[in-house]
């Protein structure tokens, strides 16, 4: 019986394609885009993954907020009725949990969802959705939360062994089959100077708050460099 990834970002495409090299079974994909983020990167990262499946579906979400609501049904096309493994990483976000309440299947694994899944303050932590979140879900036929879904995961694949997460156990994972050390050209000097690279991240839904946090962390570690998130629209000096 095949498994089934759902995924949000590119990063979540790639530890997709390191778990389906992992397990060796069948695999379905269900990459959910954003209409900001369709680009040439997001579908390089979706034929990759593609690839390695025996079914694909990519789903842009329409822009409008009703017209987002209505495309929850589309993102089970193609897709079977029943998994053995549904695999996931952004469990707060509807189009994963539309697909979760619709579907069956015998077990849930996590993964990291960047790094939202380490900051206790993020959505992934918090306990109780809002009114509106739960009446659009009564409407939508969603019945799994974030919560219910961490409390269903059976193990999360994480890139952060050492870090508390959502879900426990942690098992640690690799992106690539070869150190990244051994991908070096031999005849290139080692870099003797480090490089401290910020990525960003957006954890809250509110800009000034993320460029905030940003800041913050920029001015207590010797950051050379930040690289923004695909969602942030806002410049960090």
């Amino acid at each position: 019986m095949p498994n089934l990834f759902i995924c949000l970002t590119p990063l979540q495409a790639l530890i997709a394609q390191a778990l389906i090299r992992q397990t060796a079974q069948p695999a379905d994909l269900l990459m959910v885009c954003y209409p900001e983020a369709h680009n040439a990167k997001f579908q390089h990262y979706y034929q990759q993954t593609a690839a390695q499946c025996r079914r694909s579906h990519y789903h842009i979400v329409p822009a409008g907020k009703w017209q987002r609501a209505l495309s929850l049904p589309r993102l089970l096309n193609g897709l079977d009725r029943h998994y053995h493994t549904l695999y996931a990483a952004s469990i707060d976000n509807p189009n994963v949990q539309y697909p979760a309440s619709h579907l069956t299947f015998d077990r849930l694994e996590t993964f990291d969802d960047g790094t939202g899944n380490l900051y206790p303050q993020s959505i992934l932590y918090q306990s109780t959705p809002s009114l509106k979140r739960r009446l659009l879900n009564a409407l939508q036929g969603i019945h799994h939360t974030t919560q219910s879904l961490r409390q269903l995961s059976r193990q999360h694949h994480t890139l952060y062994p050492n870090l508390p997460n959502i879900v426990h156990p942690t098992t640690p994972m690799q992106l690539w089959q070869r150190q990244p050390e051994t991908l070096r050209n031999p005849t290139q000097p080692h870099p003797s100077t480090p490089i401290h690279i910020l990525l960003g991240q957006p954890l809250y839904h509110e800009a000034p708050r993320n460029a905030a946090l940003m800041q913050r962390i920029a001015a207590q570690f010797p950051i050379s460099h930040y690289f923004p998130h695909p969602r942030e629209h806002y410049t960090i000096p």
